[in-house]
């Protein structure tokens, strides 16, 4: 009941409170598909989706939810579109690099990637998967 009368004054919120709000639904969805139940977590993400449709962070954790689901896809359609709407977050171009690995497409999580350790020279879980993407091409 609370979490009605929240959404319904989503836009009384000040802009903090919208961003805690909306980290907490991302995280109940992500936590509903992780358990099995993932019509329930996307019907969160799809709310959030009404409300923010060109936010890249949806997107993004659409992406998640897409990986988790098992759908590489439309993971890669929802990374895509982060990407479109936020092209200089190295997140984005890591998980569209994921999504294209767990899908076999080698030379597309490669061309990821690299956008990825482009943007963030520092992140290991980047590094680690060229790492794996150029084992799997055979160049190391």
């Amino acid at each position: 009941m609370l979490q009605k009368r929240v959404e319904e004054n989503k836009f009384l919120l000040t802009p903090e409170q919208r961003i805690a709000l909306f980290e907490a639904k991302v995280a109940r969805a992500l936590d509903h598909i992780r358990q099995g139940y993932a019509q329930e977590g996307m019907n969160l993400l799809r709310e959030e989706f009404m409300l923010n449709p060109t936010d890249w962070k949806i997107h993004y954790h659409t992406g998640i939810a897409w990986r988790i689901i098992g759908d590489f896809d439309k993971a890669i359609h929802s990374y895509k579109q982060a990407v479109n709407f936020c092209p200089d977050n190295f997140m984005n171009h890591y998980g569209l690099g994921i999504a294209y690995q767990l899908k076999s497409d080698f030379p597309n999580a490669l061309q990821s990637l690299i956008q990825a350790h482009n943007l963030d020279k520092t992140s290991v879980e980047v590094l680690n998967s060229l790492g794996m993407t150029y084992k799997k091409i055979g160049d190391i």
